[in-house]
């Protein structure tokens, strides 16, 4: 019988198994923003990569009326190199999204004869990136540091 019959995969996910998903999966430092952020500007999770002075936010949606509310996403965009909307599958569809901004998807799976739940993500739409001031970088570059002296939790 083939793999892929035995696994069940569940769609039920929440902000927690999205934030779990990036703690597990982390390439290069990943920062938690849910309380604070910059000028106002609260981002879900920004990913760096110092060698390269690239940034990623990533802005979590726990379903469709979250995505169609938030009108405040775009002011994000001037603080990354890539945004991309992560979500449980099927809660926002590619032709949802804004051209350049990426979408991944976010599920759980197991096989049937288990009971521990595997996290895994599908990228829908991989983000274009785009440039951004330097100026922007160092401001980033400072909050992050604060941030990592004063809530080391949201750090990993």
């Amino acid at each position: 019988m083939p793999d892929h019959i035995n696994k069940i995969i569940n769609a039920n996910i929440t902000i927690q198994d999205i934030k779990e998903y990036f703690r597990l999966h982390k390439y290069g430092p990943c920062f938690s923003m849910f309380e604070s952020g910059l000028d106002g500007n609260r981002f879900d999770l920004i990913k760096i990569n110092p060698y390269r002075q690239y940034i990623r936010i990533f802005e979590f949606k726990s379903c469709r009326t979250d995505f169609t509310s938030d009108k405040k996403w775009q002011n994000y965009l001037k603080y990354c190199h890539t945004f991309t909307f992560v979500c449980a599958r099927e809660v926002i569809k590619r032709e949802d999204l804004a051209p350049g901004i990426g979408l991944m998807w976010i599920f759980k799976w197991k096989w049937k004869q288990q009971s521990a739940w595997h996290l895994e993500s599908e990228w829908i739409s991989k983000p274009k990136k785009r440039e951004i001031q330097t100026e922007e970088i160092a401001r980033i570059a400072f909050m992050l540091v604060h941030r990592a002296k004063q809530r080391k939790e949201d750090v990993f």
